[in-house]
Formats: C-alpha cells, structure tokens, sequence
C-alpha cells in the first residue's frame, strides 16, 4: 500500500507539478464562475437556448443584428465615451496624489493609503446614496440658483464614477511610482531640466505601466457601470449596463440581453487591447 509520505515525496521530486496543483483552485474556480456563465450566455445570445431552457441546434444570429440597431449603438458609444473621460479624469486627478504619497510623504504613506482605500470598508450602494444626497442639496442651495443641475445629468454620473472608482487609479500608480528611482529625477534636473519636462520625459515614462494598469482598472468596469447611472443620472442618462439589467431583469429577453453583453465586451477588450498594444508601456505586446 501507498503512505501519504511516499506520494508527497514524488510531487517533491517533481517540481514542475507544483506550480500545476498551485492553479487548480484558482483555474477551477474561473471555469465555474467565470467562464461556464459567459460560455451559456454566448448559447443564449446565439439562439441555442429555447424559453423552455432547453438546449437546441436552431443557431441565429437575430439577437446580435437586434443588438446592432443604432439606438443600442448610440448608448454603446456614449458608455465607452463617458468610461473614457472619466479614466481620464481619475488619472489627472490620481497621479498627483499617487506621486505626492509614493515620494513627498514617505512618512505617513500608509496613513493616507488608509485613507484612499477607506471608502471601500462602507458599502458601494451606501456611498452612492451618500454622494447622491450631497449632490441634491448642492442642486438646492448652490448650483439651483443658476438653473444649473447636477443630479440627473452626465455631470452626476461622471462624477459618481469618479468619486467610486478613483482608488482603482491610485493604488498602480502608487506602486508604479513607488519602485521609481528618485536618482533619475534628480540627474534630469542637475542636466538642467525644468520640472514639467522632468515630468515628461522621465516621470511619466517610467510609470506608464502603472497609468495603463490604472486606466484598464478604472475603463473596464466603468463600461457596464448601472447603478451610479441609475440613482445619479435617471433615464436619460442610461448606459449600456442599465440596457442589459433591463433587458435581463425587467424584458425577461436573455437571448437579446446575452448578445448585447457580448458585443460590449467584444468592443470593450478590443478598445483595451488597442491601448495595451500601443499605449500600455510594459503592458504594451
């Protein structure tokens, strides 16, 4: 009969099937949660699925034709266009507090890394409702006096966005600058460089592994956001996430609602492949 200790002491001398054992949870977790679902969504969206749930050869391509109707398209592109602007915005607004902490605060950088991360102990839906009533009231006793709304607008849901997904730029910025050799910055400025052209040609290359972690981090999910749309921007402030929930929850289509979620991230892997290709820094392939 085998012992235990003679079977542990054969994986021992194969060092190459350790690594292997190391993955099956992870890649077993991944087949069931991850890829079986986007595997029954593409039969759906194809037809293969009947309203009775049962599996037929009847393949269509109908609901990705239905899926390519401008209407669908038009908040397609102004999900891809407001995920844009907002990757961008937590960018500018995520580098300086990234590099002020990663190189001015060395001190007290896990303090204020605390403090970054500290929204996400409450929960995202709270938050959203907290940001919501602050904005009304700004609405109210501010920007109402110049007939100017935020709340239910493209300004609430953008900034909605940014205030819940900003830590997600932050934190690979942080430790992309964080591993930056502060002896290059100085020898740029000994040889005579102003701060702005340190920034550019030293700084912000060398981190752009970090920027292009930060922006598919902040892009992706901001993509198929539907609650900030839903409580910050109302109906006509819809993305493509609010037109899958409905489509999925409310139509009860999930034939339609699984070929317009594949088209969506069809068109959003190919968008982050595009930047990781020409703009990712070592992300790049």
């Amino acid at each position: 009969m085998v012992s235990l200790g003679s079977v542990f002491e054969e994986i021992r001398k194969r060092k190459r099937i350790i690594p292997f054992l190391f993955l099956i949870l992870p890649l077993g977790y991944l087949l069931v949660f991850f890829f079986a679902p986007m595997g029954i969504s593409l039969l759906y969206s194809v037809g293969a699925v009947d309203r009775y749930y049962r599996f037929i050869f009847n393949f269509t391509f109908e609901y990705y034709l239905q899926s390519l109707t401008p209407t669908v398209m038009w908040i397609l592109g102004r999900s891809l266009l407001i995920a844009g602007l907002t990757s961008v915005c937590c960018f500018l607004l995520g580098y300086p507090v990234a590099y002020t902490i990663a190189i001015k605060t060395r001190r007290y950088r896990n303090v204020l890394m605390m403090m970054v991360i500290l929204p996400y102990w409450v929960s995202f839906l709270l938050r959203i409702y907290a940001l919501m009533n602050i904005l009304q009231l700004l609405d109210i006793y501010v920007f109402g006096r110049f007939g100017f709304s935020i709340v239910g607008t493209i300004w609430g849901v953008m900034l909605g966005m940014i205030y819940d997904y900003i830590p997600f730029m932050i934190l690979p910025l942080y430790a992309s600058v964080e591993k930056l050799d502060v002896s290059l910055i100085e020898a740029s400025k000994t040889l005579g460089a102003g701060p702005y052209r340190t920034f550019w040609h030293v700084t912000l290359p060398l981190t752009m592994p970090g920027v292009a972690a930060g922006i598919v981090l902040v892009f992706v999910p901001c993509v198929g956001e539907f609650l900030v749309p839903y409580f910050l921007g109302g109906p006509s402030e819809y993305m493509i996430g609010n037109v899958i929930w409905d489509l999925f929850l409310k139509v009860r289509s999930w034939w339609f609602g699984s070929a317009v979620s594949t088209v969506m991230l069809a068109i959003t892997l190919a968008v982050v492949l595009v930047y990781m290709r020409y703009g990712g820094g070592e992300m790049a392939f």
